[in-house]
C-alpha cells in the first residue's frame, strides 16, 4: 500500500530494481507463483495498466484498496474492495481476511479502486457536511454531544457523524481522530485523489 500512482509506477516498472523488470528474468514456473496484492489508492487506468504489464511477465495481480481507515486497519476489520479475474479473487481472499473481514469482489482489474474512488467520493461530501452542519449547531448554541445524537438518530445519520465526527465532545463513547488532535485520520491529500478523478470523469463524459 503505497501513497499514489507515482509511487506504484516507481515500485513496479522503473529500474532494475522494480516488480515487472525482476518478473522477466525468472524461470517461467517462479514468475507463474508470484502473486501481487496492491492495495494503493491509485488511479484506475495506471492500475490496469501495471496489472496488464504484471500477468504479461507472467504474475497474478489484483488491486486491493481498502476501506474502514485507521480505527478498522488496527481492528483487522478492514473491507477489501477487489478487482481482478475471478481466480485471482480466490487465491487473495485468504490472504486479506487475516486483515480484514469483509473481501469483496467488484470486477475486473480496477474494479476495486473504481468502488473506492466512488465511495470516496461520498464520504467526502458527508464529512463536508457534517463539519458545517457541527458548526452551524455550536453558533446556534446547541451542545456537540446533542447535536451529534440528533443526527445520528435521524435521517443525517452516517459514518461521519456517528464515528468520524470531527468536533471534540460530540461523541463522548467513541475515540475518533478529533479527540487525539486528529492524528490517525484521513489526509485531504489522499482525499483529494478521489475527488480530481471524479473531476476528470466529469470532464471526459
Amino acid at each position: 500500500m503505497l501513497p499514489s500512482s507515482p509511487h506504484v509506477l516507481k515500485v513496479y516498472t522503473e529500474g532494475e530494481g522494480s516488480v515487472i523488470p525482476a518478473l522477466r528474468t525468472l524461470p517461467l514456473e517462479d514468475a507463474s507463483a508470484t502473486f501481487c496484492i496492491d492495495s494503493t489508492t491509485l488511479d484506475v487506468n495506471v492500475a490496469r495498466d501495471v496489472a496488464m504489464r504484471v500477468h504479461a511477465g507472467g504474475a497474478i495481480m489484483v488491486d486491493a484498496p481498502v476501506s474502514g481507515g485507521v480505527a478498522a486497519a488496527k481492528a483487522g476489520s478492514l473491507s477489501f474492495l477487489v478487482g481482478g479475474t475471478t481466480s485471482a479473487f480466490e487465491h487473495a481472499s485468504p490472504i486479506l481476511l487475516h486483515m480484514g473481514k469483509k473481501i469483496i469482489h467488484c470486477g475486473p482489474s480496477g474494479a476495486g479502486l473504481a468502488a473506492k474512488i466512488c465511495n470516496n467520493l461520498v464520504l467526502g461530501v458527508q464529512q463536508v457536511v457534517v463539519g458545517e452542519a457541527m458548526l452551524l449547531g455550536q453558533k446556534l448554541g446547541l451542545d456537540p454531544a446533542v447535536l451529534a445524537g440528533v443526527i445520528n438518530s435521524s435521517t443525517g445519520a452516517c459514518w461521519a457523524s456517528s464515528v468520524n465526527n470531527p468536533v471534540p465532545g460530540a461523541l463522548p463513547d467513541k475515540e475518533p481522530p478529533c479527540t487525539k488532535d486528529y492524528e490517525g485520520g484521513f489526509a485531504m491529500s489522499l482525499m483529494l485523489k478521489a475527488s480530481t478523478f471524479h473531476l476528470f470523469c466529469v470532464a471526459k463524459r
